[in-house]
């Protein structure tokens, strides 16, 4: 909330105001940030764009901010 600069008031209402939450069901991206499931990312690096082989090959378990700062690097 703090960095989408919003007011706290209520887990419901702060997450309508994030746009998590529609008609009392979370949407996916909820499911993504506050999940209890770990997520797992794959990630590659291919010789070319016209190739598929291989030339590096990373998997990551973490929560969907630790799996986009992994990706990115």
């Amino acid at each position: 909330m703090k960095r989408a600069k919003l007011s706290w008031d209520t887990p419901q209402n702060a997450l309508a105001k994030l746009g998590l939450i529609n008609a009392d069901q979370l949407l996916n991206p909820a499911r993504l940030f506050f999940g209890n499931k770990p997520l797992q990312l794959r990630c590659a690096v291919f010789l070319s764009t016209e190739s598929s082989t291989l030339i590096d090959r990373h998997d990551f378990d973490g929560d969907i901010l630790e799996l986009i700062e992994e990706a990115q690097k």
